[in-house]
């Protein structure tokens, strides 16, 4: 499996990954074993004197989809969702992270 990274609206990730694995069960041009998250962090912020505990995405506006290859209909059915910018490299070289 290899990993590849989409641009997304930031601070909307929890949106695109949780409309991507309700295509996934629908089963609608993506297949079930596609796995999709974003790395997050636990912060404690002060907010009017107050500490406050929040998850934080490390890289905001960027989703990590684990996955053999992306298809045109994965891509297609990507594309559709909410938030969806571009796959890094770019969308007409889709590339999987190497390093």
């Amino acid at each position: 499996m290899s990993f590849y990274v989409v641009s997304v609206q930031p601070r909307r990730e929890e949106r695109f990954v949780h409309a991507a694995r309700q295509l996934t069960r629908t089963g609608a041009d993506l297949p079930t074993e596609l796995s999709f998250f974003w790395p997050r962090r636990k912060l404690t912020i002060r907010r009017k004197g107050r500490r406050v505990e929040t998850l934080t995405a490390i890289f905001p506006g960027y989703v990590f989809i684990d996955a053999e290859s992306i298809s045109d209909e994965m891509y297609r059915s990507l594309k559709k969702l909410p938030g969806f910018y571009r796959f890094l490299e770019s969308n007409d070289r889709i590339r999987p992270l190497t390093g």
